[in-house]
């Protein structure tokens, strides 16, 4: 997925946050039903598998929120201050599959 980091930008903002945070920590630049790019400032996740929640932009399948755990396999900085990371789905709760088919869906076709 490393590869299409360099697409134009998407214009739907899906925000990744830790579960109960306040603030999301980088937000979607690629989706794929198998893994995640995301990018950026400050501090990214650690390289451990983790649980993220996909914060939608809009309800889709009857939900607002995406929780998966995932597993980081790269992480690049930027000289601007910012990172790329990408991210294995490891797994997705069975009712938020319509949900992710559908965001990835929005990702492939641009």
């Amino acid at each position: 997925m490393k590869h299409r980091s360099k697409r134009g930008p998407l214009n739907v903002n899906v925000r990744v946050r830790e579960p109960g945070a306040a603030e999301p920590f980088g937000h979607i630049i690629d989706l794929s039903i198998r893994g995640l790019s995301v990018s950026g400032q400050g501090q990214p996740l650690s390289g451990d598998a983790r649980i993220v929640e996909l914060q939608l932009p809009w309800t889709m399948h009857g939900t607002d929120v995406i929780v998966l755990e995932v597993d980081q396999r790269w992480l690049d900085f930027t000289d601007t201050g910012r990172w790329h990371a990408g991210y294995q789905i490891v797994s997705c709760p069975e009712e938020a599959l319509l949900a992710l088919e559908h965001l990835s869906a929005s990702f492939a076709d641009h």
